[in-house]
Formats: structure tokens, sequence, C-alpha cells
């Protein structure tokens, strides 16, 4: 590598490290199911669910299954609340949450099933609408495929309050099974809500700026190496 694509390399670390030093200090803790999964419809027989925690995000992922009872049934099919400690130190400034889906609902083999919805969220407690990244969910006939779903909020400014306060993933969907003889009605998935920062545009366009001006920087040395390392091999061609 030259000194020039070094200096640049550098630069950008700098940028990126200092990007990513806003998440540091964001939890206090590790989430948790602040409700644990529940269905109306039947008994969770089987739960894989678990819960990853990354530097800015909750990631739920796994697989439920609820047993449902032969006959008409209908009601909330799987619900949680997973919440995760937020610091108290963290400092002011502009944030979004970002919530992505991905995975199915199946119902059991035999049986009629009508539609329903639900949603899945992520969102902050103390900013319950301007920071909801919200991803609503329709079942058609009991079944769904969520294609890696993503939403974002609105960008909202955060400051850290004295207290308890979390950044919540809320999952809540309904079931409705006409009639057939029951079985397992499977959910899979994981679901991911990130929080991000939003740069300033002032820190954004000093943070390029100083990018750009290490760039020029670079480029007029190695531009004057060049011309002199040409400059000493002259005289010898003249020779």
């Amino acid at each position: 590598m030259t000194p020039h694509s070094r200096s640049v390399a550098a630069a950008v670390l700098v940028v990126a490290l200092t990007a990513a030093a806003g998440h540091a200090a964001l939890f206090s803790a590790n989430a948790f199911f602040s409700q644990a999964p529940s269905s109306q419809l039947g008994p969770i027989v089987s739960n894989s669910i678990v819960i990853n925690n990354g530097p800015g995000s909750i990631t739920v992922s796994g697989v439920i299954k609820v047993q449902v009872p032969a006959g008409a049934v209908s009601g909330t099919l799987i619900e949680w609340n997973v919440d995760r400690l937020l610091s108290n130190s963290y400092p002011s400034g502009n944030l979004i949450t970002v919530t992505t889906l991905a995975g199915f609902s199946q119902p059991p083999g035999f049986g009629t099933y009508g539609n329903s919805s639900g949603f899945t969220a992520g969102f902050f407690d103390q900013y319950p609408v301007a920071s909801k990244s919200n991803i609503p969910l329709t079942l058609t006939n009991g079944a769904a495929t969520w294609n890696q779903i993503t939403v974002q909020s609105t960008p909202f400014f955060y400051t850290a309050a004295n207290g308890l306060h979390y950044l919540r993933q809320r999952f809540e969907l309904d079931g409705v099974q006409l009639n057939g003889i029951g079985g397992l009605w499977t959910i899979d998935l994981p679901i991911t809500t990130e929080v991000k920062v939003v740069p300033e545009p002032g820190a954004a366009g000093l943070a390029l700026a100083g990018l750009g001006a290490t760039v020029a920087s670079c480029r007029r040395r190695t531009a004057r190496r060049r011309r002199g390392v040409r400059g000493s091999a002259e005289p010898g061609r003249r020779r």
C-alpha cells in the first residue's frame, strides 16, 4: 500500500470510528423478555426463540409452535415484548430505529383459516411515536412469508433521562382457524431492531471536508515526489 493509500484509509477509518462511537454506551444491559411469548389459540409446545444483543441492536430469532385445538378458534396467535435498558449517560443526538423482519407463518395442514393481522415494531419507550419503526403484518388464510422487510422510523432527537427506559421490540399477531382438526401453527423468524445515529449536517460536512483535505494533501505530496524523481533522472539522460 502506498503512503497515499495508507493516509486515505486512515482518514476513512477515523470517520467510521467516529460514527460507530455513537453506539458505545447506548445500552447498560442485555435485552430480556419483559412479556414472555404467549398465545390465546393454544399452548406453546415448542419454543426455540433466543435473543441476540448487538452493539446497537436487538435480534429475536427462532421458531415458535402453537398447539391449536380442533374447531373454530381465534385470538392472539403469538405476542411478546423484548426490552433492553438504555444508559443514562448516553449523549444527546439524532437517532432512528430500523426494524427488519424475515420468516414465515404456517398454520396446521388440515383446516380452514381466515385472514388476520398484527405488527412488529421497535421503539424507545420514552419516544413511543417518533421513534417507532413499525412493520404491519397480514396473514392470508393463516399464512405469510416475510422476505427481509425493513422499515425505519423518522429521525428523532434523543436525550437520555434518569430512571429506567428501554428500547422495546414488540411482536403481536392474530390468528383465525374457522374449522379443522387443529395441529401445530408455526412462526419462524428473525426480527432485528437496530438504533442508528443520524449525523448532524455540520458534523458530516466537517468529516467529509477533513477527508477531502487529507486526500488532496496526499495527492500533492505524491505529485511532488514524482516530479522530484523525474527531475533527478534528467541529467542522466543528457549524459
